[in-house]
């Protein structure tokens, strides 16, 4: 049940940074993860304790950059994250899920943008923006325009995934305020750029 700002803003993150992994064919058992840069230990951290795991959190490069990936095996949190959408070979089906609670779902928003968002500086000026299939990334889009009249952008396609990016302040500003107004869970290094904007 997806009735708190941890539960919404992991769900985001485990749709864009996690996965959920089959282990045998013909038996239940799965492996649930996530995997982010090392920078980013602290969720992690955060996330196994929302879990009460004594798992470690593993570390090791990946194309030369440092990372961490926490795991754990449970058949039932494979299911329950399945009926959130969450599901094994998602990546390419990935979409919004319009279950979560209207006072939460920014949470979920700033979970996906925590796994597949993008924030930059270019030419001195910033830039964020969201990554995914096209499907996730239009209703990701829709609805910010709902929420904050976002700029509506053209969503950019490549062979395995779909982007776009904005870079009015009235966007960066609005966007900001509707995702980090008493947030407690976020990668702080995204936030900080902001914060170093505005």
């Amino acid at each position: 049940t997806i009735d708190t700002e941890a539960k919404a803003y992991y769900l985001g993150l485990m749709l864009t940074d996690g996965n959920v992994h089959k282990m045998k064919r013909n038996t239940e058992q799965y492996r649930i993860q996530i995997a982010l840069q090392s920078q980013d230990r602290d969720i992690l951290e955060r996330f196994k304790k929302e879990l009460h795991s004594s798992n470690k959190i593993i570390h090791y490069q990946k194309d030369k950059r440092d990372e961490c990936i926490f795991s754990i095996h449970s058949v039932k949190m494979a299911y329950d994250l399945s009926k959130q959408g969450i599901t094994p070979n998602k990546t390419f089906i990935a979409e919004l899920n319009y279950n979560i609670p209207p006072d939460l779902f920014r949470h979920y928003i700033r979970g996906i943008f925590d796994g597949d968002g993008t924030v930059y500086y270019s030419n001195e000026h910033l830039h964020f923006g969201f990554y995914g299939t096209h499907k996730l990334v239009t209703q990701v889009q829709d609805w910010l325009i709902e929420q904050i009249n976002l700029t509506r952008h053209k969503i950019t396609d490549k062979e395995t995934v779909s982007f776009t990016t904005y870079q009015k302040r009235k966007d960066i500003e609005n966007f900001y305020n509707l995702i980090y107004t008493d947030a407690s869970f976020y990668l702080k290094r995204k936030k900080e750029k902001f914060d170093s904007y505005l």
